[in-house]
């Protein structure tokens, strides 16, 4: 059975809290019919501009709410250092 396989993943206690935070946002979304907006990592690299108008967009802002307090992406940086030490 699932069960059984997934009992070998590492922390998979974990892995099933993620699968069900996932599952219930989708159904609260679809339930209460909640707008939503897919950014995918790839696009801050390659369309900066567009994705960070596109978040303002759905968030209500206009793109001089922000002034100068965007910061810089970094494509492929890792926050590794700062929680697993």
């Amino acid at each position: 059975s699932l069960l059984k396989v997934i009992r070998v993943v590492p922390c998979y206690h974990e892995f099933i809290r993620y699968v069900q935070w996932h599952n219930f946002a989708s159904s609260t979304v679809q339930e209460l019919n909640l707008p939503t907006l897919v950014l995918h990592y790839e696009n801050y690299a390659t369309k900066f501009n567009d994705t960070l108008h596109s978040l303002l967009h759905f968030l209500g802002f206009d793109d001089l709410t922000l002034g100068s307090a965007v910061l810089k992406f970094v494509d492929g940086k890792s926050y590794m250092s700062e929680y697993y030490n």
